[in-house]
């Protein structure tokens, strides 16, 4: 019971130290960094099934993917939260104004694109390699209508994010059963910095959320690209920002 007391009171004292750090505005790293965390439940298991898992939430208030919605699926297995955050940070990069669809496998991306509706969105981003996007995961940035979810219903996939789901889409993907749909309304929800362990200690980088804006692009070649040509390339950094290997 001591030890219940004090892993309590260690949260307490951290959730003092990091509203004071968060009133400095400043670009360094403290010298000083700890994580406490509340568990919202064990997993069956981790990355292989000999490894022992659990999830756990920053803060005394759900965010992020523990105040998300799961409407219908299966339990959320520790890849399946891998994969949703790599689909989210994706997602992200493309304005909620126009309709953005990602398909990820293993966190990296197998198709992207954005259309004039969702449902084209998504049907350009599985047809990237739809090979690939068998059993993937699915990310839009805008909510699930009917049309899309006819689309989404044609294949095997593991786990579908987006911020909202109407009533006839609802309806649709009930088909699918065991699909993972999920609802998270704020997609743009997250860390300010990345940690990755190390034996001994851990790294710790601020989060790369820099927007790329083409005005400030230099064009060093005689030939200028085309404003179409300026439009891919946008897309493309988007993209490539996330991917963990070369990227084509």
């Amino acid at each position: 019971m001591a030890g219940a007391a004090f892993a309590h009171t260690n949260g307490y004292d951290h959730a003092i130290s990091a509203y004071f750090a968060s009133l400095e505005q400043s670009e360094d790293l403290g010298n000083e960094h700890s994580i406490v965390g509340s568990k919202v439940q064990s997993l069956r298991y981790g990355e292989n099934p000999h490894q022992p898992a659990a999830w756990y939430q920053t803060g005394t208030v759900a965010s992020g993917w523990a105040s998300a919605i799961k409407l219908q699926g299966k339990e959320l297995s520790y890849n399946n939260l891998v994969d949703l955050e790599a689909a989210r940070r994706i997602i992200t990069e493309f304005d909620a104004k126009e309709p953005a669809a990602a398909v990820l496998k293993h966190t990296n991306p197998c198709g992207a694109a954005v259309a004039s509706t969702l449902a084209e969105a998504y049907e350009k981003a599985f047809n990237a390699d739809n090979i690939s996007a068998f059993g993937g995961i699915v990310a839009l940035n805008q909510p699930i209508d009917a049309q899309t979810a006819k689309a989404l219903t044609k294949t095997f996939l593991e786990c579908v994010v987006a911020p909202g789901c109407d009533d006839a889409a609802k309806e649709i993907l009930q088909a699918k059963s065991k699909l993972r749909i999920l609802v998270l309304p704020d997609l743009i929800t997250g860390q300010p910095e990345t940690i990755k362990a190390i034996a001994g200690g851990f790294l710790i980088q601020k989060s790369d959320d820099k927007v790329e804006d083409p005005d400030d692009w230099q064009i060093v070649t005689e030939k200028k690209p085309t404003p179409e040509q300026i439009a891919e390339m946008l897309f493309a950094q988007k993209l490539v920002k996330h991917v963990k290997s070369n990227a084509i």
